[in-house]
């Protein structure tokens, strides 16, 4: 009986120790795992500026999967995770901490005709939970198009738009008579004056060769363009040569004319 009671005894020890382990490894898992938070991710990307062109396919920047996006810890430059979105994980695991998540497609240039940059991110913080981060991407630059009137060439022996604004710095982009790729300036985050200066040179039976500039500036902001529609007014009584120009701000077609005396010429 004693041994009995003995064995009954040893039982009881091993299986309280079984459960004192059990528990300890319970709770070194539970500690493991508040270190560490994951994220799950919902990317968009928005672009207003209208159709495409022959240079620059627009819808290629509202596919996310062609963005790269990069995980970086608050305060450190190179990514501790990176991948395309088409390529994104389930969720992503991170150690407790404050980070950036950034996403990005295209080339970042100042001024170009054939890309542009899209560009998005949000901070957030990991506290050993569990989190769904959703953000957008928006261009980082405006559009800028001109739109001559065919008879233009009629009255004018040349004539074109150069731009500048302060990002352009010391350079401008000139739109000539020609031309038919917009431009895609890049702009402050808050969007900044861009300054149109339109030079003309008239034919010699209209005005005996004369030169003309005349400047509009516009407050461009990133992910909106802006549309000079240029045709010649002349007046064949009074034998007056100018412009006229409409202004499209948006993809509203909101429209103003103004028209330039001859007198400017």
């Amino acid at each position: 009986m004693r041994e009995l009671k003995m064995f009954s005894w040893g039982m009881l020890y091993a299986l309280l120790g079984g459960m004192m382990i059990t528990s300890c490894q319970v709770e070194d898992l539970r500690s493991f795992s508040k270190d560490k938070g994951t994220i799950t991710l919902d990317l968009s990307a928005v672009t207003d500026f209208g159709v495409g062109t022959k240079a620059v396919n627009e819808a290629d920047y509202k596919a996310v999967n062609n963005y790269k996006v990069q995980i970086l810890k608050s305060g450190e430059a190179t990514p501790i995770e990176e991948f395309l979105y088409k390529d994104k994980p389930t969720s992503v695991e991170l150690e407790n901490g404050s980070y950036t998540i950034k996403a990005f497609y295209g080339t970042d240039a100042v001024s170009s005709r054939d890309a542009f940059y899209v560009e998005g991110s949000t901070t957030f913080n990991v506290q050993g939970d569990e989190q769904p981060l959703s953000f957008t991407c928006e261009p980082v630059c405006g559009k800028v198009v001109v739109a001559f009137d065919a008879s233009m060439a009629t009255y004018y022996s040349d004539y074109s738009v150069k731009y500048s604004s302060t990002t352009l710095g010391n350079s401008t982009v000139i739109w000539a008579k020609d031309d038919t790729e917009p431009w895609y300036l890049k702009l402050a985050s808050g969007g900044e004056t861009v300054t149109a200066t339109i030079s003309l040179t008239a034919k010699s039976e209209y005005q005996t060769g004369k030169t003309a500039e005349l400047v509009r500036t516009y407050k461009l902001e990133r992910n909106k363009a802006w549309t000079l529609q240029i045709a010649p007014s002349y007046n064949s009584s009074e034998g007056t040569l100018g412009i006229s120009i409409k202004v499209d701000e948006s993809t509203n077609d909101h429209e103003i004319d103004v028209v330039i005396p001859s007198e400017w010429i």
